[in-house]
């Protein structure tokens, strides 16, 4: 929540849709396995730090 400012509406959106950096996939997705979940931490810190994955 904190890379999205605390908005739930675009954490919510975020989570339900394709996301490039994790290879066109929905975090929703990816999130009930332990890569996925590793994948999605790793591509929100690069995000957080201005660096494109």
């Amino acid at each position: 929540m904190t890379f999205f400012g605390y908005d739930q509406a675009s954490a919510s959106r975020w989570f339900a849709s394709p996301v490039l950096g994790l290879g066109g996939r929905c975090p929703s997705d990816l999130v009930q396995h332990e890569p996925g979940r590793q994948a999605i931490m790793r591509l929100l810190g690069q995000l957080a730090h201005g660096v494109l994955p």
